[in-house]
This record gives C-alpha cells, sequence and structure tokens, in this order.
C-alpha cells in the first residue's frame, strides 16, 4: 500500500541502505502495533529501529518497543506524519558514533509528530528526544534519565 521498493540491484549501493530495521519511504496509511525492534545496528552507526522519509504520511504506531538501537525512531521530511502512542525507547543511541552527529531514543528532523503516552528513557549516547519538526505535539508522555538532556 505505498512503500516503495527498491530493485535488488539498487539495494547494494542505496544510500540509504541499512538506515533502519525498517524503512518507509514514500509510505501512506501503515499501521504498527505490538513489535519489538532491537538491535538495528550498522557500521555506520546510523540506524533506526524505524526510519521514515520520502513524504511517509500517516504512519501510525502503537505499543511498540525501540531498544538498543543506533537510533529508535528516526526520519520525517518536510511533509511527513507520524504517529506514536504507547511505545517505549530505551537505551536506543550508539556510543561509538561520533559527538558531531549523536544518536538518540527519538530523532525526528521534519514534518509533523505526535506522540502520546510513551516512556522514553536511558538513552545511551545523546538525548531522549531530538525533534526537528514543523510542528510536533508531546502529550503525557514520561521522558527519564536522558545522557545529556531530555530534549
Amino acid at each position: 500500500m505505498g512503500a516503495r521498493r527498491q530493485r535488488a540491484t539498487d539495494v547494494r549501493t542505496a544510500g540509504d541502505r541499512g538506515r533502519g530495521g525498517w524503512q518507509f519511504s514514500g509510505a501512506r496509511n501503515y499501521r504498527l502495533s505490538g513489535i519489538v525492534f532491537r538491535n538495528c545496528r550498522t557500521a555506520s552507526r546510523n540506524s533506526a529501529g524505524i526510519r521514515y522519509y520520502n513524504t511517509t504520511t500517516n504512519l501510525y504506531l502503537k505499543d511498540c518497543l525501540f531498544h538498543l538501537n543506533d537510533n529508535g525512531l528516526t526520519g520525517g521530511t518536510q511533509t511527513s506524519e507520524a504517529t506514536v502512542e504507547v511505545c517505549e525507547f530505551n537505551a536506543n543511541g550508539n556510543t561509538n558514533a561520533s559527538l558531531s552527529s549523536p544518536t538518540h531514543n527519538v530523532y525526528v528532523y521534519g514534518g509533523y509528530l505526535s506522540m502520546r503516552y510513551c516512556y522514553v528513557h536511558d538513552p545511551v549516547q545523546g538525548q531522549n528526544f531530538h525533534i526537528r519538526c514543523r510542528s510536533a505535539t508531546l502529550e503525557y508522555n514520561w521522558f527519564a534519565r536522558a545522557n545529556s538532556y531530555e530534549g
């Protein structure tokens, strides 16, 4: 339903290869629930449990666990939209990543984000959340024990 697939020959050289355990590019209307995203890591230290980009809209995540990834959730472009509810982000980040490009529990760099009723805690390198969205609504979340600062 909208997620673009790359041809097998493109996957080896694609700049987005390995940047997320699950990636959504131009996706529409995906709903995920009850999934554990754990140990999504790359040698370049910039993978994520989920990465969404390229105008992905109406991405809905509920009751998911993001644990021990380079970044928990990352992505977003100027017109992307994501809603995250009742999820846990725990111990995401990579201490081997550059200090000029730190890793976080949640790092969203564009579009629109709503996050509600989530437990976001104990990032191993950076912040619990790093948000550069056009508009972000963070309601009823519990942010705890950030490595540098909460967000």
